[in-house]
């Protein structure tokens, strides 16, 4: 078994061990904390793991897996060319 395999096998199984009100309210944090560190800061993908959220460098791979970057940089991307649109600049395609 590979080691993101192991991962979320783990995650699986602590997620499945919570309620739904427990769920939700796990989802609900995470969620508010991803979206104040992405559309209010606009932190990088560390600072969020280890500022926002007070994780060690031991969670750069793990959120990896999870899927954590690829959320970061489509937020990052979002936010780059909304600030382009609104100071009326035309990306480039590379951009996009």
């Amino acid at each position: 078994m590979k080691v993101y395999e192991v991962f979320e096998q783990e995650e699986t199984e602590y997620w499945n061990s919570l309620t739904k009100e427990q769920q939700l309210l796990a989802f609900c944090s995470v969620m508010r904390r991803v979206h104040e560190a992405e559309f209010d800061v606009g932190g990088t993908y560390r600072w969020v793991l280890y500022d926002k959220f007070g994780f060690g460098p031991d969670a750069y791979m793990r959120a990896q897996f999870a899927g954590f970057l690829d959320i970061h940089n489509a937020c990052y991307e979002a936010a780059t060319i909304n600030r382009l649109d609104e100071a009326c600049i035309v990306p480039s395609e590379d951009i996009l």
